[in-house]
């Protein structure tokens, strides 16, 4: 695993990597059990977009696991107890996925299980990190960041194909057009149909730079 540098629900798994033993009953199962699924920054819709980006990324980024990915997108935020101040959050979603590799839902070598953990863990810490599957897992989240009025920054994020002003754009509209697990879990899915540039974002937000308080895990 990279070190980070401080500072038809089908999805197949890369040979080696993670595999879900039921993409429908896992969907349902963690709706049931995160913390705040109906979060309108950081629930269900936001991991819908996290994993459209996903999606999109791992069509650029060599190396990366799509289906840990997708579970990090459904996973990352399921133990947020409040919209704002919560940095045990990522470790608590950490444990989570622990407790469903134990229960069988989800299956891979301890190698592949330690780096989505530490994905998980980490995603809110501002951190950078040169492995693909964690680096596609941290950028899909940042691309989000519009949803709360913060446009990503490209020195903040770990993969070339993120950092590039197309697809930053087209992650402007991601979270209003967020896909349904069944469409983006889908082998066939697209990640050109969701998303786009919203010309209307400067005048709703202005040129506000972001927010310096989310590399210590409040926003993402």
């Amino acid at each position: 695993m990279g070190r980070e540098r401080q500072g038809g629900m089908a999805v197949g798994a890369m040979a080696g990597g993670i595999s879900v033993r039921s993409w429908p009953a896992l969907v349902e199962r963690v709706l049931a059990e995160a913390n705040r699924p109906r979060s309108e920054d950081h629930g269900d819709r936001h991991w819908r977009a996290v994993a459209a980006a996903g999606r999109m990324l791992c069509e650029r980024v060599p190396g990366s696991d799509r289906e840990a990915v997708m579970l990090f997108a459904l996973l990352h935020d399921t133990r947020r107890e409040n919209e704002y101040s919560d940095p045990g959050h990522g470790p608590r979603a950490a444990a989570y996925l622990r407790r469903l590799v134990a229960d069988g839902a989800v299956r891979g070598a301890a190698d592949d299980i330690d780096r989505l953990a530490h994905a998980i863990a980490r995603h809110a810490d501002g951190l950078l990190d040169d492995d693909p599957t964690v680096g596609v897992c941290w950028d899909a989240d940042r691309l989000n960041l519009w949803r709360v009025g913060i446009r990503p920054e490209p020195a903040r994020l770990c993969t070339g194909a993120a950092r590039g002003r197309e697809l930053i754009l087209w992650a402007q509209g991601l979270h209003e057009t967020a896909p349904t697990w069944e469409e983006v879990l889908a082998p066939g899915f697209d990640p050109r149909s969701v998303g786009g540039e919203d010309p209307e974002w400067d005048l709703r937000w202005g040129d506000q730079g972001n927010d310096d308080d989310w590399p210590r895990g409040m926003r993402p």
